[in-house]
């Protein structure tokens, strides 16, 4: 049965679908043999779709109508818990209910909600910094249609929107975000989130930390007072950072022994396994690159982030060859651009050392520094090569060769969880 519910999506997905196809009004009148403006006024919601019309652009979205009723009825059963975990960030169970309630995916994205599906998705991938090129896919089609939210799907929609913008480090639209959701929000989960995601985009994409720690301060006092001490170990482990960034080494070994008794006590491999991160990272911010490099491999290395911080130990250790060897394994990891130009770059700085070809290594070099990616590894990877071809055109330029190794420390420290 087709319902006004049914009809009403149909200008988002029209939307959707003439923008990823790339169909102008004319294009898609044709396909459809309807008149450009009427698609028009179908896309801005002045006209109601006829029964004759909505078959015709399920036919052309390759839906299949039958499911729809099954696909629903999971999604109001099973959406609000999804939620209330989202808004708490309790990964764990979050996952739990997308391996199981929410696949496949296509019986979600072909129904009436799906809508509200990608918002519940890309609030999980997000908040987990899973699969970026799926969120961008998800983002992208959300900003076309996003006058269509309403109510805790926008809010969730416009903290999401912050976050993700926070990860591209376009920071003042990560602001405005922030702000609108504040603006807007009715609940007190999402405004801890919002203060929490503030904090990382303070402190690690806008290099505030005085400011992302009162945030974190906030959002710490919120979390308590929702009894929610799973999420306050979390934001405590990224708080550890920042406590590095500032040089306030005291306070950030008493947090650290905190966060590791705690996951011991609890069996908690996670917070003990992060906390032995953390304590790796205050290794090279006091330049124990000796004592960095036995924790690295005592835990698991599980993101590129770390895979990065070990190398550049090895480096400074002088373990040419065991760093090359790190870098051939990180294939396995999301990030494939990044990969091919950090693998690039260390290549030419180890044929460097076995080599005197120094101006072909400079002019190689200079290629993965003046490429420019969206994710949070490469400023890093950027500063790193200009470091080495400032140190190697000319021995006059120490001055510059020292500013790109203290941003190189600095990017380092700040790289995004």
């Amino acid at each position: 049965m087709i319902t006004k519910k049914h009809k009403e999506v149909c200008r988002y997905r029209l939307r959707i679908y003439r923008y990823e196809k790339g169909y102008t009004l004319r294009k898609l009148s044709n396909v459809l043999s309807i008149s450009p403006s009427l698609i028009s006024r179908i896309e801005q919601g002045t006209i109601e779709v006829s029964n004759h019309l909505y078959e015709q652009m399920m036919t052309l979205f390759n839906i299949d109508t039958s499911t729809f009723e099954e696909s629903v009825k999971a999604f109001e059963t099973h959406s609000d818990k999804l939620l209330r975990h989202l808004y708490y960030m309790e990964y764990g169970f979050a996952k739990e209910i997308f391996d199981t309630f929410f696949k496949p995916e296509s019986a979600f994205e072909n129904s009436p909600i799906f809508l509200e599906y990608y918002i519940l998705k890309v609030a999980y991938l997000l908040m987990t910094q899973q699969d970026f090129d799926t969120i961008e896919k998800y983002v992208k089609r959300l900003i076309i249609v996003e006058e269509a939210f309403k109510g805790i799907y926008l809010e969730l929609y416009l903290l999401m929107r912050a976050r993700y913008a926070t990860m591209q480090y376009n920071i003042e639209e990560a602001k405005s975000y922030f702000a609108l959701h504040l603006n807007s929000s009715q609940s007190d989960s999402l405004k801890s989130m919002n203060l929490y995601y503030q904090g990382i985009m303070y402190g690690f994409s806008y290099k505030t930390y005085q400011k992302a720690l009162r945030c974190f301060e906030s959002a710490k006092s919120a979390f308590q007072d929702q009894n929610n001490f799973q999420r306050l170990m979390d934001l405590k482990l990224i708080e550890q950072r920042l406590l590095i960034y500032t040089n306030d080494y005291l306070s950030f070994e008493e947090l650290n022994r905190e966060t590791l008794h705690y996951g011991e006590i609890h069996l908690n491999p996670y917070i003990y396994n992060y906390s032995l991160q953390q304590k790796a990272l205050y290794c090279i911010a006091l330049s124990d690159y000796k004592g960095a490099l036995e924790l690295f491999n005592y835990f698991k290395i599980d993101t590129i982030e770390y895979v990065f911080h070990k190398v550049y130990v090895l480096f400074k250790l002088g373990y040419y060859i065991e760093a090359q060897h790190l870098m051939n394994e990180t294939k396995i990891y999301r990030y494939d651009a990044s990969l091919k130009a950090i693998n690039s770059g260390y290549d030419a700085m180890i044929e460097m050392m076995n080599t005197n070809q120094t101006e072909a290594i400079i002019a190689k070099l200079k290629i993965f520094a003046d490429q420019s990616y969206d994710s949070e590894v490469f400023p890093l990877i950027k500063i790193a090569f200009k470091l080495y071809i400032s140190v190697l055109e000319s021995e006059r330029i120490y001055k510059e060769a020292y500013l790109y190794s203290h941003k190189l420390l600095e990017v380092t420290k700040m790289t995004m969880k």
